[in-house]
Formats: structure tokens, sequence, C-alpha cells
């Protein structure tokens, strides 16, 4: 079975807001959660994913800088679903981390 890393806001853990899209990808993928607080904690947050490769890399309301992914972990796809609100303009340099 392929993995997936489900990247959320560590506010959606606790509300279980995300959780529909967990119980959906589950039946395909073998999946691992994580959850950040990008207003309490630090990137060092992202050690625990202890270098991991990953099949596909789901950022759920959350991008993190594409740096801080490539050294904790390597992916061979990657789907972001921005909170209408947050999300990068077209345009914005966060993308360009991305292009790929």
């Amino acid at each position: 079975m392929k993995s997936l890393l489900f990247i959320g806001h560590a506010f959606h853990k606790k509300t279980k807001s995300s959780r529909f899209m967990i119980d959906i990808l589950q039946n395909k993928f073998e999946i691992t959660e994580f959850y950040y607080d990008p207003y309490t904690e630090n990137e060092l947050a992202y050690d625990k994913l202890d270098s991991r490769d990953y099949d596909i890399v789901v950022c759920w309301q959350i991008l993190p800088e594409r740096d801080l992914l490539n050294e904790n972990i390597s992916f061979k796809a990657g789907v972001f679903f921005p909170m209408y609100d947050a999300g990068p303009r077209k345009n914005s340099p966060r993308w360009k981390e991305y292009k790929d």
C-alpha cells in the first residue's frame, strides 16, 4: 500500500474537522498523521518525521516551507488543500517553492 503523510494544523486534530478526508484516504493509503501549530511550535517539530519516505504528502490548510519538508522527508507527489482565506495568491513567491 502506498504511504501518505497528512500534515494538518494542530487545531484540526482537536476539532477533528479534517477527519473525513483521512477516512476517505485510508482505504487507499497507509497514513501517517502529523499536526503542527505554527503559533506555539517551532520548526523543530518537523524533526519528528524522522526522514521517512512517502509516496504522497497532503498539506491540509497549512503550507510548510519547502526547505523544511526537504530536510525532514522525501516524497513523490503532494496535494495542498488551502483555507480559502489563507491560500497564497496565484503569483505568490510561496508557490515557487513547490513548482516541481
